[in-house]
């Protein structure tokens, strides 16, 4: 069973605390704690972080570079963290989704160049690209200037949603021409 312990680091010595289980939950914390479980290798994790030890553990040493109180969850079970908060007044931001779904004309990408796939546009949530599967290979994906083996990949076969407000490029390092079904997702 799942137990919350509430522990104070001093910012100098580690804390021992003795729990039997396999799960750990960091359920609050100001800054990172560091995690010691039966002599085993030290590790960081932040508030909202957690796992499971395969092997279990009898006991945990916790520590902290500053002074807080840190809340933790020891023992068999789980904790699920649903909670998701930021805490900067600076940010004040709506995420809309698209409202215009614009088709864009077939891409012809020739081999061994660079071809825009899509120009700059501001108002642009993502793009979609296809890729069907009768073509002979896949195109990098990147900014002007990409080469082979350079940025993202996207094989035969396969569609990709890149959300990009900026230009795309893809470099064919195919034998043949690689056409590009391509669709722009807007917020006008």
């Amino acid at each position: 069973m799942l137990r919350d312990y509430k522990v104070y680091l001093n910012g100098v010595a580690p804390v021992r605390q003795i729990a039997k289980g396999s799960h750990f939950h960091i359920l609050k914390a100001t800054t990172d704690v560091t995690l010691k479980f039966d002599e085993q290798t030290s590790f960081t994790r932040g508030q909202g972080q957690g796992g499971d030890l395969p092997n279990g553990f009898t006991e945990v040493w916790l520590s902290s570079a500053a002074p807080q109180w840190v809340t933790i969850a020891l023992g068999d079970g789980r904790v699920r963290d649903n909670t998701a908060s930021i805490n900067n007044p600076n940010i004040n931001a709506t995420v809309e989704s698209s409202n215009v779904n614009t088709h864009l004309p077939l891409v012809t990408c020739a081999t061994g160049v660079a071809t825009l796939i899509a120009s700059a546009n501001v108002n642009r949530k993502e793009l979609r690209l296809t890729i069907d599967g009768l073509q002979s290979g896949g195109l990098f994906l990147g900014g002007a200037g990409i080469i082979a083996n350079q940025g993202g990949f996207l094989d035969i076969g396969q569609t990709d949603y890149i959300p990009t407000q900026g230009a795309l490029y893809a470099f064919n390092s195919n034998a043949d021409a690689i056409d590009v079904s391509v669709m722009s997702l807007e917020r006008v």
